[in-house]
């Protein structure tokens, strides 16, 4: 039964602390118990259990499902609340969804998606030695040699992916350069084929498909809806849709790597390497991670190139719902760290996940790891500490409070999945 999506300013904000679920129980009822899930609200949890020699379930805040299988995999809740996992049963892979299995199973299934409101569910797919993908249980009519990268329009009714329409004999090097590659969009084919595609991406509207191609062995370019850009690169990585319509990609020429849109130069400033654009919500100004020089990485926002830098990596930019800061994690060494508005938080750890905002934009927060233990982190202070595991941190709608979701590592919270919510200070 489907569940209707609860908009966060529903959810419980009261401060306070709640255990969901107790992982001590789950495992003296079970023996093994996989890493647990946490719904976004925090309001429950769930996790792969083993009930039998090699039969395995799901159980959770609810109770056990009936379902028994052979094997469980990508654990998850959606948006609307609906726990969904991938199900084998004597061979046969489908897609359960809060106890209930989709009619048709298939030889295998792999990269699961839903859709922002979490109504929509797919997949890859193999059946009978062909590919295509599923979109709530219903496979695509025409099928294909091969599929990969599996993109869901933001409304979560259509999909996107490239795939092989011809058919290739190992060390036929002629037909696979003469381009046996295209993307399949609901399942109808691109009337032109490549030498590879990849980074299929919808637009925010869900009426056009990008990918990035090679047309040659050593010629890239863009291709929209099917329709290849006239302009060829050294090399490519994901393309953007920007808010005006056109197509942004960082794009390799002579060595240095420039922001392209719609084929031509949208920044002046040439880079060592330029990767992982975003845009800014409001006015759709662009931002990515650059290497100016050799060897030394920050971000770049609207062609300004922030003054501090990495010396091994900067990863997960992230504007600010209002658009006006900037965020990104970076590695010094063995240790990540946080930097927002080209200033960097004081702490160093093992392990650190991509930044999270507040909807007014002025708190930005991440969960951390350090020592073996987890963390969150809010403007650069721990608000919470010690846990066995860490989910990221959920600001309130007017982003005075925070939801903190976690397994306890210590004392009475030792082994209990809670939420807590806290005051920013």
């Amino acid at each position: 039964m489907k569940q209707k999506t609860m908009m966060k300013a529903e959810w419980d904000w009261q401060t306070g602390r709640r255990i969901v679920a107790d992982l001590n129980q789950w495992k003296k009822a079970y023996g093994y118990v996989e890493v647990p899930v946490i719904r976004p609200d925090g309001e429950g949890a769930a996790a792969i259990v083993r009930t039998d020699e090699a039969e395995f379930s799901i159980v959770s805040s609810e109770g056990l499902w009936e379902g028994r299988w052979d094997k469980i995999w990508k654990l998850r809740y959606g948006a609307d609340h609906r726990l969904s996992a991938l199900v084998a049963e004597m061979g046969a892979w489908s897609m359960a969804v809060d106890d209930e299995v989709w009619e048709e199973s298939f030889d295998f299934l792999w990269t699961p998606m839903q859709s922002s409101d979490g109504r929509h569910m797919a997949a890859s797919v193999q059946q009978g030695r062909q590919y295509a993908g599923v979109l709530d249980g219903i496979i695509w009519e025409k099928t294909f040699f091969a599929i990969n990268d599996l993109a869901m329009a933001p409304a979560g009714d259509r999909l996107a992916a490239v795939v092989q329409t011809v058919a290739l004999q190992e060390g036929d090097i002629e037909k696979f350069q003469s381009g046996c590659f295209t993307v399949a969009v609901n399942g109808e084919t691109w009337h032109q084929n490549f030498v590879n595609l990849w980074d299929v991406r919808f637009s925010a509207d869900g009426l056009h498909v990008v990918a990035a191609a090679r047309s040659s062995l050593y010629d890239y370019t863009v291709v929209v809806d099917g329709k290849s850009w006239n302009q060829r690169f050294d090399g490519l990585w994901e393309p953007l849709f920007l808010k005006d319509g056109r197509v942004a990609v960082p794009a390799r020429s002579g060595g240095k790597w420039q922001l392209v849109a719609d084929g031509s130069p949208l920044w002046s400033r040439t880079f060592a390497q330029l990767w992982q654009l975003v845009t800014d919500p409001v006015s759709g100004n662009v931002a990515g991670v650059c290497a100016p020089e050799f060897g030394k990485w920050t971000l770049v926002a609207d062609d300004r190139v922030w003054g501090l830098r990495f010396g091994d990596m900067v990863m997960d930019p992230v504007f600010s719902p209002d658009g006006r800061r900037l965020a990104c994690t970076g590695k010094n060494g063995n240790a990540w760290t946080l930097a927002c508005d080209d200033k960097v938080w004081d702490h160093g750890f093992e392990q650190i996940w991509a930044p999270v905002f507040s909807p007014d934009s002025a708190h930005v927060g991440c969960r951390v790891r350090d020592k073996g233990r987890y963390a969150v982190y809010v403007n650069g202070k721990a608000v919470v500490s010690g846990l066995d595991f860490a989910w990221d941190p959920v600001f309130s709608p007017d982003g005075r409070r925070v939801l903190i979701r976690g397994v306890g590592g210590e004392g009475d919270l030792a082994g209990k999945v809670f939420r807590e919510v806290l005051e920013i200070g």
